[in-house]
C-alpha cells in the first residue's frame, strides 16, 4: 500500500543536497536563487545564507557550519545574477559565507584513457591540508537519456514527469551520433577515505 505524498514546500529553484541541522531543520541549496534555504514545520521555508553563484549541494560539518559545493553560477543556459567562483564554501548559522578555495585533483583513468569512454578508477582530491582518496564503484553516464540537458530533449532533470514515469534512450556507440551522445557528466557511487575515516557518497566528473 502506497503512503500518501505530502508536499511541504513548493516553488523551489532546483533544490539539491539536503541535510539535517542540529535543531532539526532541513537545509538544502536552491541553485537558481543562489541561496541556502532551510525548512521546519514551525517556520516553513526560509533563507539560511546567500552564497551567490550556483550552489549544487550542501552538507552539515562537525563544526556546525554548512559546507557548499559551488559551480560558479552556470547550469545549462542559466547564469546566476551574481556569478561566483567554482569552489567550496562554508555557511555559518548567522548567514556568513566563507570562501575555502577550489579543490585540486589527480585522477587515474581506465585503460581507455581520459575521454568519453574512459572511466576514473581512483582519484585524490586536495583542499588545503585536507586530502581525500576516492574510489568510484558504480559509474553512470547521467547525460544519456536523463534530461540533463546534453541531448535534443533539453533540460528535464529534476522536473516532475508524472507518476512512476520511466524514460530512456538507446544509442549505437559504433556511430558518430552515438559516440557524441556519451559527452556529459558521469556520476559514481564512490568510497571516500581521509584521516583514517571512510564514507560513501557521489563522485561526479565531466571530461572536456
Amino acid at each position: 500500500m502506497r503512503r500518501p505524498i505530502e508536499t511541504l514546500a513548493g516553488g523551489l529553484g532546483h533544490p539539491e543536497g539536503p541535510d539535517v541541522l542540529p535543531d532539526g531543520r532541513i537545509v538544502m541549496v536552491e541553485t537558481y536563487t543562489s541561496k541556502i534555504v532551510a525548512w521546519s514545520a514551525e517556520r516553513g521555508l526560509h533563507d539560511y545564507a546567500l552564497c551567490g553563484g550556483g550552489p549544487n549541494a550542501c552538507m552539515l560539518g562537525s563544526d556546525g557550519a554548512v559546507y557548499i559545493t559551488q559551480n560558479g553560477g552556470t547550469v545549462g543556459a542559466w547564469r546566476a545574477e551574481v556569478m561566483g567562483r567554482p569552489s567550496i564554501q562554508k555557511a555559518w548559522p548567522d548567514g556568513r559565507v566563507d570562501f575555502l578555495g577550489r579543490a585540486e585533483h589527480d585522477l587515474t583513468w581506465s585503460a581507455a584513457g581520459p575521454g568519453l569512454f574512459g572511466l576514473v578508477e581512483k582519484g585524490t582530491i586536495r583542499l588545503g591540508d585536507v586530502v581525500v582518496e576516492v574510489e568510484p564503484v558504480l559509474p553512470v553516464h547521467i547525460g544519456v537519456g536523463t534530461g540533463y540537458g546534453f541531448d535534443s530533449d533539453g533540460w528535464k532533470h529534476g522536473a516532475y514527469q508524472g507518476d512512476l514515469e520511466v524514460q530512456g534512450k538507446v544509442w549505437d556507440l559504433s556511430t558518430a551520433e552515438g559516440k557524441g551522445a556519451m559527452f556529459g557528466i558521469v556520476d559514481s557511487v564512490a568510497k571516500f577515505t581521509t584521516g583514517g575515516q571512510t564514507g560513501w557518497g557521489l563522485f561526479e566528473h565531466l571530461y572536456i
